[in-house]
């Protein structure tokens, strides 16, 4: 079969996706490689990894472990009507957007450097080449429940979908009805596969069991969800 799928960014610099929503809103997903749009997106994604924190200790830490090399063009921001309203992080062709490099690691930890970056190795354990994986899904707290987490997701599936992807995975954790609820709404379903070997691993030493769901891309596309 032929790979048809377009090399790079998933997206280029700049506003990539504008709406105007059924209730009048303006919504927009942006590049957040620079500006003060980016450094919003930056700041919450480089403390986040919070089910590694029995290795990666608090967000602060996690924080100086991977702005060095936090890289943005795996990384977009939702506006609506204007603000901030939330990011998705995300892992294409096997990098994702959090790839420290072993000196970040004993840079922050020291001698528990090498064993740390062991664990995240392995937690990061990549998607197949086909797929593309939603590594974090972030809404701000004055925009929940008003749509917004599902806008971003449409337009990331639509994006992967236009790229010549396959397939869009995520990790939900077990007791998330929330957003397992969401996922499956927009057709995501269960992966027989599972989660890699790694992943599970690492997942069994985190506080809450966690599933694998897939969103079929070559099924057609869909407009982006209004909100």
């Amino acid at each position: 079969m032929t790979d048809t799928r377009a090399p790079g960014s998933l997206f280029r610099r700049g506003a990539q996706a504008e709406w105007t929503l059924a209730n009048g809103s303006q919504a927009a997903v942006h590049h957040c490689e620079h500006g003060p749009l980016g450094e919003q997106a930056a700041d919450l994604v480089v403390a986040s990894r919070g089910y590694l924190a029995f290795a990666l200790g608090d967000g602060d830490r996690r924080a100086r472990l991977f702005a060095p090399g936090l890289a943005r063009d795996r990384l977009a921001a939702l506006m609506l009507d204007g603000r901030f309203a939330g990011y998705v992080a995300f892992e294409q062709d096997g990098r994702g957007a959090l790839e420290p490099r072993l000196a970040d690691f004993r840079r922050v930890y020291g001698a528990g450097g090498l064993w740390r970056a062991a664990v995240h190795r392995l937690a990061a354990e990549r998607a197949p080449a086909e797929a593309i994986y939603l590594d974090q899904l972030f809404v701000a707290p004055r925009f929940r429940r008003r749509g917004a987490a599902r806008l971003i997701c449409s337009w990331l599936a639509d994006a992967a979908r236009r790229a010549g992807y396959r397939t869009l995975l995520v990790d939900v954790a077990a007791g998330n009805a929330a957003a397992i609820a969401l996922y499956e709404s927009l057709g995501f379903r269960r992966a027989s596969a599972g989660l890699g070997p790694g992943r599970r691993l690492v997942r069994a030493l985190a506080p809450h069991a966690y599933r694998r769901y897939a969103l079929d891309l070559t099924r057609g596309a869909g407009a982006p969800a209004q909100g």
